[in-house]
């Protein structure tokens, strides 16, 4: 039996916008079935199914992104001032970062387009 491959697409796609690219354009990442369910398991991932699909002639699409978390602290500004990604969620991957979480490290190196070694030499340096 072939591993069955999720489509893991940027956040501000929906499935038309999946629709116009291919999985050999490099436009998005691809997870196994297993991944997807170990991400389910943490708090920290959050994953959103865009659609399950049921048959191999069609790929299950799934949104990504970090677990939100509720606080008893002031609102967050308007969407308008700051919604970048940075904004809702770069406190939380810095603190991971200090934490050494694997996912959050790589997620850091992605972001600094350096090796995983040099973006956590920056880090800690501060």
């Amino acid at each position: 039996m072939a591993k069955k491959t999720i489509c893991s697409i940027p956040l501000e796609w929906d499935l038309a916008e999946y629709s116009l690219h291919t999985c050999h354009d490099g436009s998005h990442q691809h997870l196994s079935l297993s991944q997807v369910y170990a991400h389910e398991q943490t708090n920290e991932i959050e994953i959103v199914w865009l659609r399950r699909s049921e048959s191999r002639r069609e790929k299950s699409v799934v949104h990504i992104q970090v677990a939100k978390r509720h606080s008893n602290g002031p609102t967050s500004p308007p969407r308008n001032l700051n919604s970048g990604l940075s904004f809702r969620a770069g406190e939380y991957l810095a603190m991971r970062v200090r934490q050494r979480k694997p996912w959050a490290q790589i997620m850091l190196s992605q972001i600094t387009m350096r090796p995983i070694a040099e973006s956590f030499e920056v880090q800690t340096s501060n």
